[in-house]
């Protein structure tokens, strides 16, 4: 089977080694781009621009592209590794092959990349690499792999995961089109950058890719912003094994609706805040962010049990492990993500096997939690028309779940827009430099903070929350990256 692949990241991260080795597994034609690079004398750096430019990358591609070809026409795999900090660079590979691709981008911190670096024999310095490594960091394309505490052999597993052989393809496609309640900002609600990443979900400016399983069946879904903030419409692309019947996708638009929040309307929140001091700004430019369920309630507490007591690095790492023993890679619109599993599946597990993913103590909460939505002792459409004491009371009946993880569930899956009752201790440093400017302030008084934003507390903590994590994507913002650890 013919299809290429992208093996992206920093200097020093060990593209080169992971990608010959890869393609001696799979017997593939390996192209290192830096080599071509300067056989070709393209590899001189721009000074204004501080890297090689993207026209460089453009003429190389040109070069290149018909021997990628005559190698996938063989029905051989090619295998590319280097930078690509440009996404143009990318893309114009992906635009000219028209042949099954993955892209990686490999992760680990900068202190780890320099190090590597040094160790080689032809080093190309700290300041080389740190700049690389901040080009590159600036663009997260295809499915990220973190390769921190990671052996080769791991990571070469972790990415050989991805590719054909263990993949559900889906080529049945059902699309319809839906309309949010305005506003609704398609991205700021689709991309949350607050939440950590992960193989489950892909988000583009417009675009979002996500695995879903309704009724025993497991879909792949690509959304589409097709409206604007105020004229919302999003067109709906749902990729299955088989057709699906007008019973099952009418079941489904149904539950869509939910999942993305298309019918809460936070229109008088938008209006009575947009002229606040805090808010006001903040409102100008994410108008119409509401909190997306996106995922089942099982799912979503299993997110949830993952960051207890974890940094986001081993958050990442545990929910990875579970989507390889317990998950399965779908293939739909040319991207493989993961997807969650049903509750059943972790039963046939023991406690024991569970700890051996490195999961701690959350071994027997991931067990008792399947088992108890296995028996059906949790019903979420049911719970979706109670009230919000009604519905703390049945999810403190779920074990595992304290009085953070109900906070988040009642905003992120009921659309409960004004329970603030707890902070914790992360989001409290954060919060304290965000209103007060200070390392510290007790919780308390950033709820009084907020308090005045009457029937939007939470809804108020979420703009400014997110608000910062979009700001961390355009730049560097070193006293968040430090509570972050990522």
């Amino acid at each position: 089977m013919a299809y290429f692949v992208i093996i992206r990241g920093p200097s020093g991260i060990g593209k080169s080694t992971i990608s010959k080795e890869l393609s001696k597994i799979l017997g593939a034609y390996y192209i290192p781009i830096d080599d071509f690079l300067e056989k070709e004398g393209l590899d001189n750096i721009n000074e204004k621009e501080g890297c090689i430019p993207v026209k460089n990358f453009t003429e190389l591609n040109k070069n290149i592209l018909p021997k990628i070809k005559s190698e996938l026409e063989k029905d051989k795999i090619v295998i590319i590794d280097g930078n690509f900090y440009h996404k143009e660079q990318i893309e114009n590979i992906i635009n000219n092959l028209s042949y099954l691709n993955y892209v990686f981008s490999l992760k680990a911190p900068l202190k780890v990349c320099i190090e590597r670096d040094n160790k080689r024999q032809n080093s190309y310095g700290k300041k080389a690499t740190t700049e690389v490594y901040r080009l590159v960091s600036k663009l997260n394309h295809g499915t990220l792999i973190d390769t921190n505490n990671k052996s080769i052999n791991q990571v070469i597993e972790e990415v050989r995961s991805y590719l054909p052989s263990n993949i559900l393809k889906l080529n049945n496609l059902t699309s319809f089109t839906l309309n949010p309640k305005p506003p609704y900002n398609f991205d700021a609600n689709m991309h949350k950058p607050s939440h950590f990443p992960s193989s489950d979900n892909i988000w583009e400016k417009g675009f979002y890719w996500i695995g879903m399983i309704w009724k025993r069946e497991t879909l792949g879904l690509k959304i589409e912003n097709l409206g604007s903030i105020n004229k919302p419409k999003i067109k709906f692309n749902v990729y299955s094994d088989k057709k699906l019947s007008k019973e099952f996708v009418d079941s489904l638009i149904f539950e869509l609706r939910w999942r993305f929040n298309l019918d809460t309307d936070i229109s008088e929140f938008c209006s009575r805040f947009k002229s606040d001091k805090t808010l006001g700004r903040i409102i100008e430019k994410w108008e119409g962010m509401k909190p997306i369920a996106a995922n089942s309630l099982y799912e979503t507490l299993i997110i949830y049990i993952t960051l207890q007591n974890a940094s986001v690095r081993r958050s990442v790492q545990m929910l990875e492990s579970l989507f390889n023993q317990f998950g399965r890679k779908i293939l739909f619109d040319n991207r493989t993500i993961s997807t969650f599993w049903e509750p059943e599946k972790i039963l046939k597990s023991s406690e024991e096997e569970l700890r051996k993913l490195k999961v701690g103590y959350r071994a027997k909460t991931f067990m008792i939690l399947s088992k108890q939505f296995a028996n059906k002792e949790i019903n979420e459409l049911k719970l979706r028309k109670l009230n919000k004491e009604e519905i703390k009371e049945q999810m403190l009946k779920l074990y595992g779940i304290g009085p953070a993880s109900l906070q988040y569930i009642l905003f992120e899956d009921f659309y409960i827009l004004d329970d603030l009752v707890t902070i914790p201790p992360w989001e409290t440093k954060i919060m304290s430099r965000l209103l007060f400017n200070k390392e510290s302030v007790p919780s308390k008084d950033i709820m009084n903070f907020l308090s005045k934003f009457k029937g939007y507390e939470k809804l108020a903590f979420h703009y400014i929350w997110e608000d910062v994590f979009w700001k961390k994507k355009h730049e560097h913002i070193a006293w968040l990256e430090k509570e972050i650890r990522l």
